[in-house]
């Protein structure tokens, strides 16, 4: 049945669009369209920050309900772009339902970025953003290197599945080791600059924005639990930097 369809690629796409880090007012406003492509005498939905569940009613199939549930969510701005472009299509009436959720399933399997490309983005990003922050150049030329270890840390462990907070902490303590390693080798001076500018590339501040964003649009159960995902990604950054300076303190490494 028709009906079925559509609730399914509702789902799917309140799921995809959660799992790469849509917040969550903007999700259901997706969601709804999907919905109200198809003459339902009554839909309702609830997300929050790990499930989704849908229930419709039409007169071909009664009253149906579907739910998903999905444990660890990423930040993936271009597939959230690509998924609009799915609904917007689908909503009028370029393709069928069927043929949104293979294309959905198609960008889910979408390749991402090359290794090499994502350490090379940790790497400039955080030289910049030293610079920016009033780092001198050869603070930049530090946080090149020191966003390079982030980025093949964060890859590294992600590939392994490990914990998010383990995963962060681990990076904060490359960025704590690896910039007072480059300072005692007399390369860069700043070492705040430095730490700053290498920490803000996995900072958590879009999700924290995404928090707030929920907050004030009535989402207040999955704005929340955002903020404590973020607070809690801040909380294993400090730790890893802290871990690291103590170590560079204990051996007499800091001066």
């Amino acid at each position: 049945m028709r009906s079925k369809k559509v609730l399914e690629l509702a789902v799917t796409v309140g799921e995809r669009l959660t799992f790469n880090g849509c917040a969550t007012h903007q999700t259901e406003d997706q969601v709804y369209k999907v919905l109200g492509a198809y003459p339902f005498t009554k839909k309702e939905v609830f997300i929050s920050a790990y499930s989704i569940i849908v229930t419709v009613e039409s007169e071909e199939a009664g009253l149906l309900t579907m739910v998903k549930h999905f444990e660890k969510k990423g930040m993936n701005q271009e597939r959230i772009a690509l998924i609009e472009g799915v609904v917007t299509s689908f909503v009028r009436g370029h393709i069928s339902a069927g043929s949104a959720i293979k294309s959905l399933r198609n960008i889910a399997n979408k390749s991402t970025y090359t290794f090499p490309v994502t350490v090379a983005a940790f790497a400039i990003s955080g030289a910049f953003r030293s610079f920016m922050f009033g780092g001198t150049i050869y603070d930049f030329i530090a946080s090149l290197v020191v966003g390079t270890c982030v980025g093949i840390t964060l890859q590294y462990l992600n590939t392994h599945k490990l914990p998010s907070f383990i995963v962060t902490m681990s990076a904060g303590f490359a960025v704590g080791f690896v910039s007072v390693l480059l300072r005692n080798f007399h390369i860069g001076t700043n070492l705040d600059k430095i730490i700053i500018g290498s920490l803000i590339t996995f900072a958590p501040g879009v999700p924290m924005a995404h928090a707030v964003n929920d907050i004030l649009n009535g989402e207040y159960l999955s704005g929340w639990i955002r903020s404590m995902e973020a607070i809690i990604s801040g909380v294993a950054i400090a730790i890893g930097i802290a871990f690291a300076l103590y170590f560079w303190a204990f051996i007499g490494g800091v001066n």
